[in-house]
Parts: structure tokens; sequence; C-alpha cells
């Protein structure tokens, strides 16, 4: 009975780390052939924290080139494109891009995604769900950022089959069912106000905000005096950690937040962006980006993204220091 209870223990750790893992692309249901695409990829790996692998088997005739690896080692051979982390980024969730051209393909594709990490000595294989294209004149010749514009989504993967886990010394292997789940850390936020007048020839104004989300905060000072009246404003968001981070106006430093709509290799026009706001077409990295708004805070540029989800577009924030794209 003891002997039982402690391989139902095994088998419930390693249902549960499969369970944190999950992969979301941007790639349409239809592509056109010799089409430069950025291929983008939604990693959600949870608390995994050592040696991990993704790997993308693409269809005959489709190449592939480095894009954002995330600290990781690229390579790609026999149709196989892989990124090796030693230690895989601390983030619970990250996005890593391809480079891809799909030269001659034509008809049905499938791209097969596998992801292995390291858990107690043990190496563990996800298999994820195919993603299927297929490859048509009439196909995109560009595709959207991961949460895209209406009428482009994103695809998700999640864990199929089953997990194979091969312990370190090579003698035995495991086959447990694989289960997935999404999860999310929430924000929870408290916001203090106090005024006290009681001085007019001097005012100090002092603004603290606290960001918490997965036990991490980062700290910037500011300090403003003004006058004649004295304004203390304290913002806090915190739950789950006690670090005090500081927020600032970041134009003195040249760092400016956009939101990001769309990359494609060819140039999208500003006509389809028309109900965007401000629109910027920034051609970076051989891909025409399309921007939206210069915000000096990166809450503004969020409040901006969640307007424009309202009016059918979907993106994210991007930060600029001095007109280059900083990560």
């Amino acid at each position: 009975m003891r002997t039982l209870s402690i391989i139902c223990l095994f088998l419930l750790s390693g249902l549960l780390s499969v369970a944190q893992v999950t992969v979301q692309t941007n790639l349409p249901a239809s592509l056109a052939p010799n089409t430069n695409i950025l291929f983008e990829v939604k990693i959600t790996k949870g608390s995994i924290s050592n040696f991990s692998k993704y790997q993308v088997d693409v269809p005959a005739g489709v190449t592939v080139t480095e894009g954002d690896s995330k600290t990781g080692n690229f390579t790609f051979e026999d149709n196989r494109a892989k990124i090796v982390w030693v230690s895989i980024p601390a983030e619970a969730e990250f996005v890593v891009t391809f480079k891809v051209n799909t030269g001659g393909a034509s008809g049905a594709g499938v791209f097969n995604q596998k992801f292995y990490f390291l858990d107690n000595g043990s190496k563990k294989e996800v298999e994820f769900e195919p993603v299927n294209v297929t490859f048509d004149p009439s196909g995109a010749t560009s595709v959207a950022s991961l949460g895209g514009t209406a009428g482009n989504p994103s695809t998700s993967s999640e864990p199929k089959g089953s997990v194979t886990s091969t312990e370190s010394t090579g003698s035995n292997t495991t086959t447990t069912p694989a289960s997935s789940t999404t999860s999310e850390t929430p924000v929870a936020t408290t916001t203090e106000t106090k005024t006290n007048t009681s001085t007019p020839s001097s005012t100090e104004t002092k603004t603290t905000s606290t960001t918490s989300t997965s036990g991490s905060a980062s700290t910037e000072p500011a300090v403003t005096k003004t006058t004649p009246t004295e304004t203390k404003t304290t913002e806090s968001t915190s739950s789950s950690s006690a670090s005090t981070a500081k927020t600032t106006n970041t134009s003195a430093t040249g760092l400016v937040f956009k939101v990001q709509l769309s990359a494609s290799a060819n140039d999208p026009g500003k006509a389809k962006f028309a109900n965007a706001g401000k629109v910027t077409i920034s051609f970076e990295d051989g891909l025409y980006k399309v921007l939206v708004g210069s915000f000096s805070t990166k809450e503004e540029a969020i409040e901006k993204m969640n307007q424009l989800k309202g009016s059918g577009f979907n993106g994210f924030v991007v930060r600029y220091q001095n007109g280059t794209r900083v990560k």
C-alpha cells in the first residue's frame, strides 16, 4: 500500500508539471507560397526554471531563421527549428519569434510542436496538438502579432496524448496522461491619497507606485517640488510582495511606450487602421510594424490598448528609447 501511494504521488507530480505548459502561435489557416512571415510562439511554462527546449517541425520547403530566442540557442536542421535554454527565462509567460519563409510549399502542411524540460532529475517531453496550414496562392502574405487584429485569431495548443518522463539514469521510462491548465496571478490594487495643506511657501509631491506580478518589482525614486501647497499622494498595488517600486515620467530619458497592432513583411498601409487613432508604420528587422501613440508611462499605453480592443483591434505594449525599440 505504501509503495502504491508513492507511485501515485510521483504520477500526480508529473501531471502538475505538465499542466502548466501551454503554447500559442499566430499561424493563420492559410499561407501564400514564397512569403516571409514572423512566426510568434507564446510559451506559458509556469514555475519551470532549469534546462528546457522548444522545437517545431515545419513542412518541406519551409525554411526558418532566428528571430528572438530569449537568451536561448537557436538551430534549424532537417525541417526542425529548436531553441535550447540552459536556464529558461524567469517569466511564467514569454514570446519567442522565428523568421519563416514558406518557399515553394503547397497544399496541406503541419507544424508539430514539442517542449522538453527537467523535473526532479527526469527529462519530460510535452507534445502539443499540431497546427494545420494550407499553402495556397490566395493565402495570407502577412500575419498579425499574437493577439492580432479582428479576424486574425491566434492558435492555442494544449498538451495532447501523453508526457514521457525519463529518469536521468536513462533506465526507466514512465508514460502518464497529460492535462493542461492556464493560471494567472491576480493583482490586487489599493490606492491611498492624503492631502495636507499647511505651508504656502513650498510643495513636495511624492509618488510611489508598486506593481506586484508573480512576486517581482522594480524601483525608481521620484521627488518633485512646486508651490504653493503641500500634497502627498501614495499609490500602492500590493498583494504578494513587500517590495516597493517607484515610477516617474520617462520622457526626460527618451523612453516612450506604444501599442503594436501588427508586424508583416509587406507594408499594410494605414487605411485599415484608420479607426485606431494616430498610427505610424516603422520598418524594423525586415518587418513593417504598425504602432499607435507615444506615451510617457506604461499605464497610459495599457489604457490605450484597452480602448483599441473596444474598436476591434488587439495589440500589446512595446517600449522605444530615443527612437529605438528596447526590451
